[in-house]
C-alpha cells in the first residue's frame, strides 16, 4: 500500500474514540504477564584465558628485551622501550582492551541482575 491510499483509509475510518476502561484492561493483562528474568552468562572469556594471555604476554615483554632473544637468562633484562616491537606493543593494547570490554560487559549484566 501507498502512504496515500493508507492515509485515505485512515480518513475514511475517522477518528475512534477508546473505550474507557481500556487503560485498566491493558495494565490488568500486564500485570498477570509473567516477568523473565535476565539469565546470567559465562564471561566472555574465561578467567584461565586472561590468565594465559597474560603470562604470555609478561614473557613476550621479557624475550623482546633479551640480547640476543635467549631463552634462558640469568637476570631479568633492561627493558628499553626501543628494544620493544611495535607488534609486541599493539598486541599488550589490544589484550588489554579486550580485558576492558569483558569486565565492562561482566559488570553490566551483573548490575542488571541485582
Amino acid at each position: 500500500m501507498s502512504g496515500d491510499l493508507l492515509k485515505d483509509l485512515f480518513h475514511e475510518a475517522g477518528l475512534q474514540e477508546a473505550p474507557a476502561d481500556l487503560e485498566k484492561r491493558v495494565l490488568a493483562q500486564l500485570a498477570k504477564a509473567a516477568v523473565r528474568q535476565p539469565s546470567v552468562e559465562a564471561p566472555l572469556v574465561p578467567r584461565w584465558a586472561w590468565t594465559a594471555a597474560i603470562g604470555l604476554c609478561t614473557l613476550l615483554l621479557l624475550l623482546s628485551g633479551a640480547e640476543g632473544g635467549q631463552l634462558s637468562m640469568p637476570a631479568l633484562p633492561a627493558l628499553r622501550m626501543g628494544a620493544i616491537s611495535p607488534w609486541i606493543l599493539g598486541s599488550l593494547f589490544c589484550a588489554a582492551l579486550l580485558f576492558a570490554l569483558d569486565t565492562a560487559l561482566r559488570l553490566r549484566s551483573t548490575s542488571r541482575v541485582r
